[in-house]
């Protein structure tokens, strides 16, 4: 019981790490193409593409 409880945790954990990395090499791009993440978020919600 306790094992399978461990290992879940360590599921979790390993999720939460490779969320953090891809956020991080998001990070990178935006600033590769020279955008912002809320730039990003509003041409997804509006349509439009142009910060």
């Amino acid at each position: 019981m306790f094992r399978d409880l461990y290992l879940k945790y360590e599921r979790h954990r390993k999720r939460q790490r490779d969320m953090a990395r891809l956020n991080e090499l998001n990070d990178d791009l935006l600033l590769d193409i020279g955008l912002t993440r809320s730039q990003i978020e509003n041409a997804v919600h509006t349509g439009r593409i142009f910060p």
